[in-house]
């Protein structure tokens, strides 16, 4: 159409619905369309005015201007479809559809003359074909308010890219409200985001080289007491619109074992914040004032921490003060030490404690404990106690200078310290000992062989060989060594044990002395004096039991028992002796150093005939004059089979791993044998499996019925069925016979065996997650900015991960130990992985700006999915050198305010805030304008305000907003403005943000009805009677500054109360509701009905006249002047 109107005139029910195409082509004049009109097909607006005087809905389609405009008479709804071009719709749009100023592939300006509100299923598309001209990228212009939703679409025409940090104002409204949920479209070009920033009154577009995460605050208590309480934290998330719930991992890290937190808390969806506890925790030591570090971290958002000082409890300080000891001392004597404990700390002591007394040496600062010392008798702050003990002092390792030292320890109670002192020196002269082990006799018989320890005193080690020369005196004493070196054994050289032989000669000599004496260079010289007791008997040994002879068994030369005697210990010839029932059937043979006892021929034994054999072995000396028998042992050789049984579990196997259910069965096979003669049954075997951590998992009996003979090995085998979900390694241990059923005598030492191997068991297919590569694009890093990062986590396990979700955590640490670790963020895995695959991940983590310069290790971990043992999932570190960051320094130098305010009016503003940092800023921050009552550190926010501008070092940027001050308050108030709120900015310095107005702002009350009971109008009898009726009249008066609201409702109540209070068990008379609206000083009268005293009230009683009972009217500050009472005396009810 080129003019005209599409008018429709069969009923108000009646549209126009348009699914093809309308052109509106009006070069003079305007179409305009009187009758409702649904579109869901194409409206071109080539030229002039398309003008909607009914209500116009778009269902679907298009709607395009070319310059043009479409005015309209109600709110369009957009339901689908979109709206493009250029020109000037004069209306408001409601949008659920797509709006696209200038089109697809132009860049234009689209005008709202109204208001523009973009639904949550609304789109909003914008392109940027270049940054010299308004007319070089999409607007959309709203001359009233623009409320944000749903998404915003970006993009790039041309071949243009902007440089980062340049910026396009897309978007200009009176005021802009709300915020886009998504921005679609990015990266517009490689390495280039397109950020929408939403200020007051515009939306810019902001160029970034990554996209720009929402951060994390936050925020609670800078200290806690070990002792104390929980203290509640708060996170705070800073994305606009809070879409989606965040789940916030939650840290604790330097001293971590003070204060424990919750791993995950969640921020629900449309909530700003979410809090959570902080505990302290009363490790029982004293350590001083410590400091926690809590980190919260979120994906898409950028981390935060914050200090936690866990202040220690009162304790005691013991010390050791004033130690004396002697100038000289013995080693192996006796050494007096005084000595006196302090308390120096803010308790007293409440407990035990040992006081432990050493000796050091001045030479290598050794410790030789000589005795300790219980305490328990308190000492108060700043006491003391005296102590004198004596101890014995030990030879070994005294050195020539040596001193007194004191520690203490094992304390029942909390003390800050333990510290321990030292005296002047002790001077111990060196001196050689000889003494006897255990406590040995010095008298000793003839053919005795023993040891003597040589000690000396001193520090004596392989670098301080000291030379001992040893003499007997006596030639029947005769040493083994009379040459010694002290200083080679590391476990004792302060000390040697030589061996000693007495010699026996069978002559009577009596008793002898013999003299031995130790000398060595620089030591005094040491002597053992010994007896030598005479005629001592040689002494004839047997080397084992005689054998057991079988039955009916023949026997040649057989060996049934060997002994020895001392052939060297005498000086003469012997021999044996034979006697007794069946000697000729035996003889004795030398056999090198030992004889034998043999059967003398073959014989056949009758059990029935011979029940044993008997002989008895002597010795004798030849040459002396009459023959001497000195040693004699006799020997009985039973004859039959041995009766024990014997059992013994001689294999004990599993079957081969891995095994993979749930629950699973493990097979063992074991072989049980009898080693004995007589044969058993009637016993059970003990099969347990028994894990890595040697936990018994399962154990199971397995009785027999069966005979084992004499000899006979029999194999068992058995499945055994483990608890569901078990995992682990196992080992099997098979125990026959656990009961002790069968006698074996001494013969049941062998009755467990462990299994050669081990099997592997677990409910399902493990993955393996290795981190085979980590790698990081910089040696170095500064302070404040990211370090880039490259890792590939692979699957060497033998089955698929069980979840498809895990999370990558990057840490720093002060070594490649891992210590002090810290978290710098963590990506989600998203996907299983199969045995031999792998995923690469590249990503950049923020360094933080409070982490000290100097060299660091960065590490990742991985894992969450089954690893059966395999979990230890972190990679090696990867040096990193962190480096102080240049940066801005922002301060406040001014603030503009008025000096006067009402409550709940808005104020205006304005202050200067200065970069005198080195360096330009270089990211987005939030000025507050902060509310203060004089005399008090508590603040209200009145306002946070984006900054996307620069400030280039030494250059100020002046802003004034407009803050409403908050309702209900009044009196002497402080504006403070804090820059950089939340530090989004990375600074030289952040105590220094913040400045306080030097006008002082007197904020005051605005004008508000004051209701009251005027108490010169109250009609009340002085008395009624119980079960009678009374009535009351009062006025409500308006003694505020002004009027009540047109229309307002409140109710005025009247009560009859034992007391002068409103409270529930009050009787309510009437409830009246207000007559009129009241203008300042006006009144209206209330008269209640007759109302009825309950029978039960007696004596003298209070009514009460409350008006706006409810608080339905606001009144502050003069909200608790609604009462009036008045006195009424109830006549009792007649009985």
């Amino acid at each position: 159409m080129r003019a005209g109107r599409i008018n429709w005139y069969n009923g108000a029910t009646n549209f126009f619905n348009n699914e093809g195409r309308l052109l509106a082509n009006a070069s003079v004049g305007e179409v305009s369309v009187s009758v409702p009109f649904n579109s869901s097909g194409q409206i071109d607006v080539d030229q002039g005015t398309l003008r909607f005087l009914a209500q116009y809905q778009h269902q679907d389609g298009t709607l395009h201007l070319n310059g043009t405009s479409v005015s309209l008479s109600s709110e369009l709804v957009v339901h689908q479809g979109e709206i493009t071009g250029t020109g000037t719709i004069v209306g408001d749009i409601r949008s659920s559809g797509t709006v696209r100023p200038g089109g697809s592939g132009n860049t234009g300006e689209l005008i709202v003359a109204g208001n523009y509100v973009q639904e949550a299923a609304g789109a909003l598309q914008m392109e940027i074909g270049g940054l010299q001209s308004v007319a070089d990228f999409d607007r959309l212009t709203v001359s009233g308010t623009a409320s944000l939703n749903g998404t915003l679409s970006v993009g790039l025409l041309n071949g243009f890219v902007p440089a980062h940090d340049e910026q396009a104002e897309v978007i200009s409204a009176t005021t802009v409200m709300g915020s886009f949920v998504s921005t679609l479209g990015n990266p517009v070009a490689p390495d280039t985001y397109l950020e929408p920033v939403l200020q007051t009154m515009h939306v810019v577009l902001i160029s970034h080289p990554a996209p720009p995460l929402p951060k994390l605050f936050l925020s609670g208590p800078s200290s806690v007491s070990e002792t104390g309480d929980p203290v509640q934290w708060t996170v705070t998330r800073d994305d606009f619109g809070f879409p989606g719930a965040v789940d916030v991992a939650i840290t604790v890290s330097g001293a971590d074992d003070e204060v424990t937190a919750p791993v995950i808390v969640t921020i629900p969806a449309g909530e700003a914040s979410a809090s959570f506890d902080a505990s302290p925790v009363h490790d029982g030591l004293i350590d001083g004032t410590q400091v926690a570090v809590i980190t919260v971290a979120a994906d898409g958002f950028e981390s935060d921490s914050a200090d936690l000082i866990v202040t220690d409890v009162d304790y005691s300080d013991l010390r050791i003060l004033n130690v004396q000891g002697p100038a000289t001392a013995e080693p192996g004597g006796q050494i007096s030490v005084s000595w006196s404990t302090g308390n120096l700390g803010n308790a007293a002591t409440a407990g035990t404690w040992k006081e432990r007394v050493y000796l050091r040496s001045a030479a290598n600062g050794l410790l030789y404990f000589l005795g300790e010392v219980t305490a328990s008798s308190p000492i108060a702050h700043n006491g003391a106690v005296q102590r004198q003990a004596t101890f014995d002092v030990p030879v070994r390792g005294i050195g020539s200078n040596m001193s007194v030292y004191i520690e203490i320890t094992q304390l029942s109670f909390p003390s800050l310290k333990q510290s321990g002192s030292s005296s002047s020196s002790v001077f111990f002269p060196l001196r050689l000992f000889l003494t006897l082990p255990n406590n040995q006799s010095v008298a000793l018989p003839e053919g005795t062989s023993g040891s003597i320890d040589v000690t000396a005193s001193g520090e004596i080690n392989s670098a301080n060989i000291v030379r001992v020369t040893l003499t007997s005196g006596n030639t029947d004493l005769v040493l083994d060594s009379q040459t010694i070196e002290l200083g080679h054994n590391p476990n004792a050289p302060h000390q040697v044990r030589v061996g000693f032989d007495i010699l026996k000669d069978l002559i009577a000599e009596g008793d002898e002395t013999a003299v031995l004496t130790a000398t060595a260079d620089g030591y005094e010289s040491a002597m053992l004096h010994l007896t030598i007791l005479d005629n001592a008997p040689p002494v004839l040994r047997t080397s084992t039991q005689a054998d057991r002879l079988d039955e009916n068994t023949v026997y040649d030369h057989a060996v049934v028992a060997e002994f020895f005697v001392d052939d060297d210990a005498y000086h003469g010839t012997y021999e044996f002796v034979l006697t007794g029932r069946d000697a000729g059937r035996f003889d004795v043979q030398r056999q090198g150093d030992h004889y034998e006892l043999r059967l003398n021929g073959t014989f056949q034994f009758d059990a029935e005939v011979d029940a044993a054999l008997s002989v008895s072995v002597s010795v004798r000396d030849l040459n002396l004059d009459s023959v001497q028998t000195f040693g004699q042992l006799n020997y009985v050789f039973p004859i039959g089979d041995l009766p024990e049984p014997d059992l013994l579990v001689s294999r004990a196997e599993l079957s081969d791993g891995p095994v993979i259910a749930d629950p699973a069965t493990v097979t063992v096979t074991w072989d049980v044998r009898n080693n004995g003669h007589d044969p058993v049954d009637g016993w059970s075997d003990r099969i347990e499996l028994i894990n890595e951590k040697n936990q018994v998992r399962v154990s199971i009996s397995v009785p027999h019925t069966e005979t084992l003979a004499g000899g006979e090995t029999q194999t068992f085998s058995r499945q055994l069925l483990l608890p569901p979900t078990t995992s682990g390694r196992f080992h099997a241990v098979v125990t026959t016979d656990p009961d002790d059923v069968i006698e074996e005598f001494t013969l049941d030492n062998n009755n467990v065996l462990t299994s050669t191997g081990t099997v592997d068991v677990m409910p399902r297919p493990f993955a393996d997650l290795v981190i085979d590569d980590f790698s990081s694009g910089s040696p170095t890093a500064v302070q404040g900015q990211s370090v880039s990062l490259s890792w590939i986590v692979a699957n060497h396990g033998i089955g698929i991960t069980d979840t498809a979700n895990w999370v990558d955590q990057v840490f720093i640490a002060t070594d490649s130990q891992r210590s002090d670790l810290r978290s710098l963020g963590s990506f989600s895995h998203n996907g299983v992985l199969s045995p031999g695959a792998a995923y690469q991940r590249n990503a950049a983590v923020g360094v933080p700006t409070d982490l000290v310069p100097g060299n660091y290790f960065l590490f990742l971990r991985t894992g969450g999915p089954f690893e059966f043992l395999y979990t230890d999932n972190w990679s090696a570190g990867i040096p990193v050198q962190i480096t102080d960051a240049v940066r801005p320094d922002l301060v406040v130098t001014q603030i503009s305010n008025p000096s006067t305010g009402a409550e709940g009016t808005t104020i205006d503003v304005t202050w200067t805030v200065l970069n005198q940092g080195t360096v330009t800023t270089d990211a987005v921050w939030t000025d507050q304008v902060l509310l203060r009552r004089e005399g008090e550190s508590s603040v209200t926010v009145l306002g946070s305000f984006t900054v996307v501008e620069s400030i280039d070092a030494g250059r100020s940027l002046t802003r004034t907003e407009s803050v409403r001050l908050p309702s209900g308050i009044q009196g002497s108030y402080e504006i403070v403005v804090s820059a950089n709120s939340g530090s989004r900015l990375f600074e030289e310095r952040t105590d220094n943000n913040q400045r306080t107005s030097l006008t002082p702002l007197q904020i005051s009350p605005q004008a508000r009805p004051d209701l009251r009971i005027d108490t010169n109008t109250i009609v009340v009898p002085a008395a009624a009677d119980a079960g009678g009726t009374f009535s009351v009249e009062f006025d409500v008066l308006n003694l505020g500054t002004a009027a009540t609201a047109p229309g307002a409702l409140w109710f005025d109540d009247v009560y009859l109360s034992l007391d002068d209070k409103v409270t529930g068990d009050d009787l309510r008379l009437g409830r009246l509701s207000n007559i009129a609206a009241l203008a300042p000083g006006q009144s209206y009268h209330q008269v209640t009905g007759s109302v009825e005293v309950p029978i039960l009230y007696r004596g003298d009683v209070f009514v009460l006249f409350t008006t706006d009972a409810d608080n339905r009217v606001s009144e502050w500050p003069n909200e608790t002047n609604n009462t009036t009472i008045r006195p009424i005396h109830i006549n009792p009810f007649p009985l």
